[in-house]
């Protein structure tokens, strides 16, 4: 009989651990500042919405969500938030969270690109360059990462050298550390990757002088990859330069000013 009771009792405390929820993981509570953001992003404040795709994104405060990251992304960018806009489509581009859309990315890349984010510039820029959801074209790459490099974007004036460079005769496992160098700095702007560029004839003339001028300014404005592979094309543009024409690229360089940001 003793026994049986003690059976009874363990029965009874296994049923109110059940209830109550003892012995379940609590719910995650979520940090003052995250209560607030959530409040202020159901409220319609962009700032918040965008803040709340970073967090989802990287997992910060938050369990990480990429398709939360991209709902709250989306929120904000409909409503003009440029950064949002950029994110949105970079989301798109690498299937994150959404189907991988290459269309969708070009688009929201665009409308971010129109208000000056530069990141978006240099991104529409290699969409452009290797054709991905758009006609290959040349020019166009050009114009998008031009408007980035004025703002001292480094992976775009290093797209530019290689794109005036027309490559830079890249042996076959090189080009494929530039595009290495590109995901690093940038995301999905590769440069060194000009497939589909032949295309429809738009290729942007090769001039030796500005390539120079360009990979002279990016290794200035980056670190690590980006600027050893930037010294790397200046010195394979040098051989196939006059000295006059060094001179010349390196007094481009020394002269450059960013234009406006803006324009």
């Amino acid at each position: 009989m003793p026994e049986l009771r003690m059976r009874v009792i363990a029965l009874v405390a296994i049923a109110v651990a059940a209830s109550t929820g003892i012995g379940e993981a609590p719910a995650p509570v979520l940090p003052p500042e995250l209560v607030d953001l959530h409040a202020q992003a159901r409220q319609g404040e962009a700032e918040a919405q965008a803040s709340l795709g970073f967090r989802y994104r990287r997992g910060e405060g938050v369990l990480q969500d990429d398709a939360a990251a991209a709902r709250w992304f989306r929120e904000a960018a409909e409503q003009g938030h440029a950064e949002a806009q950029f994110n949105l489509g970079f989301h798109y581009r690498e299937g994150r969270g959404v189907a991988q859309d290459d269309a969708l990315a070009i688009r929201w890349y665009r409308r971010a690109a129109e208000q000056g984010d530069a990141d978006a510039q240099n991104n529409l820029g290699g969409m452009y360059a290797r054709g991905d959801g758009v006609e290959p074209n040349g020019p166009e790459a050009v114009r998008w990462w031009t408007r980035a490099a004025e703002q001292r974007h480094a992976m775009a004036q290093f797209n530019l050298g290689f794109m005036y460079g027309d490559g830079l005769d890249l042996p076959p496992g090189q080009a494929d550390a530039l595009q290495e160098y590109g995901r690093a700095a940038a995301g999905p702007a590769m440069a060194g990757d000009r497939l589909g560029l032949g295309r429809n004839g738009q290729v942007v003339p090769q001039d030796y002088v500005r390539a120079h001028m360009w990979l002279t300014l990016a290794s200035r404005h980056s670190t690590g990859a980006v600027r050893d592979g930037a010294l790397q094309g200046r010195a394979r543009a040098e051989q196939k330069m006059s000295a006059a024409e060094v001179a010349e690229a390196r007094r481009l360089a020394r002269e450059w000013m960013p234009a406006a940001a803006d324009r």
